[in-house]
């Protein structure tokens, strides 16, 4: 057991003010107790890490909160008196201050997690405005229901869409013996941000206005990604060439009648 002496001696030994006969006493304990010279090391690394951590700066509306609750409190002696206990809470005794750093790091930590709630969007329980899909009011998100799928002389594959706000994600699983090139048009309110090819080999995109081309060999998967600006979500048209010829057209996802 570690004795209300032993622990002032070691806050005081941290702290640099300890007397030439109080750090002789208290080394003659560490030397005597492994278990009080193990608590003097956790000690004496809680002080090195706190004084290592920088200063940070309150955050702006942290600043205005607190003025807020200074202004909007009650009368001055309420005021000092509240002081006067914080005084007391913030300068504990000596053989508590580990407790308190430790207590105090925990309490910075909930308020930086309270203060990232705050400045994170909310979501309130029943607005259906931050709903996506069939159970949103509006239809941020659409996986097509309808993909399109081929398989024509020289080359088979399928084509999806997914929808999510202004981002259009063209899923496609392509094969083919020999090489082939898709090309994808669209309207002018859409731009191709990039292609993410799934597996290896030899594949090559050429992006010239509204009109992407991949060319291809073999079997792979691909992410073809595009940002809609309008959100009208309109079909992209596909064509594939073999030889030079088009085998296939169609817009992805089929246009409805």
């Amino acid at each position: 057991m570690i004795g209300e002496r032993l622990i002032e001696l070691m806050n005081a030994e941290i702290d640099g003010v300890n007397s030439p006969e109080g750090s002789r006493e208290l080394h003659e304990h560490l030397d005597a107790n492994p278990d009080a010279r193990r608590h003097y090391e956790q000690l004496k690394d809680v002080g090195r890490v706190l004084a290592e951590a920088d200063e940070v700066s309150p955050p702006e509306a942290l600043r205005r909160a607190i003025m807020r609750a200074v202004a909007a409190g009650g009368n001055s002696d309420v005021k000092v008196g509240f002081l006067e206990r914080m005084k007391e809470v913030l300068s504990p005794a000596p053989r508590m201050r580990p407790a308190y750093a430790f207590a105090g790091g925990i309490a910075v930590g909930l308020c930086l997690f309270a203060l990232i709630l705050v400045t994170l969007p909310q979501m309130v329980p029943g607005d259906a405005a931050n709903l996506v899909g069939t159970i949103g009011g509006r239809e941020r998100c659409f996986v097509a229901a309808d993909p399109v799928s081929f398989d024509v002389p020289g080359a088979s594959g399928r084509a999806g869409v997914r929808y999510w706000a202004e981002t259009v994600t063209l899923e496609l699983s392509l094969s083919s013996e020999s090489e082939v090139v898709v090309v994808f048009s669209y309207d002018e309110d859409v731009d191709f941000d990039g292609l993410r090819a799934l597996q290896g080999g030899d594949y090559a995109v050429r992006v010239m206005g509204h009109r992407a081309e991949l060319t291809h060999t073999g079997t792979r998967d691909y992410d073809l990604l595009f940002t809609d600006h309008a959100e009208s979500h309109l079909p992209l048209r596909m064509s594939v060439l073999a030889a030079g010829r088009s085998v296939f057209e169609s817009s992805v996802p089929p246009e409805r009648e």
